[in-house]
């Protein structure tokens, strides 16, 4: 899991090390390494939870188009393991402490979103 940068991390350990990774929740995920959309989901073999607001503008490197181009391939493909929420009215760190009050609906709707993604994706624990 991982917001930002480590969201971009998160995604392509997706693609690398899908031996590694059950399943990935990532909040406004870096993305615009990502050059073809349809190919970088055709070597993803996890399910991928992605958030974003609408409204993320941050270095261009979170942009709302870049995971919409990343959603269709996912639906295009066969095994569309790729599910996008977007957060109208928020921009990149809508999640984070120090976010502005507006933002906190959607922050707490993301962790929401998160923890059940995370209980239906990972193999229960035994103690």
């Amino acid at each position: 899991m991982g917001y930002s940068l480590s969201g971009g991390v998160a995604l392509a350990s997706a693609t690398r090390m899908p031996e590694l990774v059950e399943t990935v929740a990532v909040s406004y995920p870096l993305t615009n390494f990502i050059k073809d959309p349809a190919e970088f989901l055709g070597k993803m073999k996890v399910p991928v939870l992605m958030m974003a607001g609408i409204a993320d503008t941050y270095r261009d490197c979170c942009l709302i188009e870049e995971t919409r181009q990343l959603e269709l391939a996912s639906k295009a493909s066969s095994l569309s393991l790729l599910t996008l929420h977007e957060y109208a009215g928020v921009g990149h760190g809508f999640s984070l402490s120090n976010a502005p009050p507006k933002d906190q609906a959607a922050a707490a709707d993301a962790m929401v979103r998160t923890i059940s993604w995370l209980r239906q994706g990972l193999p229960p624990t035994t103690r």
